[in-house]
């Protein structure tokens, strides 16, 4: 336990120095309360501001184009968590070169961005997954495989694609 200094003893987990508002703090025998909207540390965020940073928020893609959709049996998601943007799950069916689907405003790169991820086919092969700022479009290709088509029992990884919005 850890005295903060205004007679509330706290656990070890908790970083009493960057409590700055102390009267937000009650104590009883079994519990510790902060109000949400209580400022607690230096920067002039809320209880309720850092704790978003923890909640990601998934949103399932169910609108594709030029025929790619989600692996039979996965979901393709977009996790939010605060500013950060991560895809999700696996696409097949669809063809290289061309979009995949549309991130929606607000989850789109502040610039064009490039990821590589895993193309399988029998073998694992690297995919480049770029995502467009302007327009939000999410294209496949594949090195030296312009406008192949990925089938049946194919798969390009999304998993590792992410990025930070304003």
């Amino acid at each position: 336990m850890i005295n903060c200094g205004c007679g509330v003893k706290l656990y070890n987990d908790i970083d009493c120095p960057t409590l700055v508002n102390t009267t937000c703090v009650t104590y009883s025998e079994d519990r510790l309360s902060i109000e949400p909207t209580s400022v607690i540390d230096g920067s002039g965020r809320t209880l309720t501001e850092i704790l978003s940073r923890f909640n990601t928020v998934r949103t399932k893609v169910t609108v594709f184009a030029n025929t790619w959709e989600a692996l039979t049996g996965t979901e393709v998601m977009i996790a939010q968590n605060g500013a950060e943007i991560k895809l999700e799950g696996f696409i097949t069916l669809g063809h290289v070169g061309f979009t995949a689907f549309v991130l929606p405003a607000g989850q789109r790169p502040n610039s064009d961005m490039t990821f590589i991820t895993e193309y399988s086919n029998a073998s694992p092969y690297i995919a480049q997954i770029s995502v467009i700022a302007a327009t939000g479009a999410v294209q496949v290709n594949i090195a030296g495989s312009s406008g192949i088509f990925v089938g049946s029992g194919e798969y390009v990884s999304l998993n590792g694609v992410n990025f930070f919005v304003k």
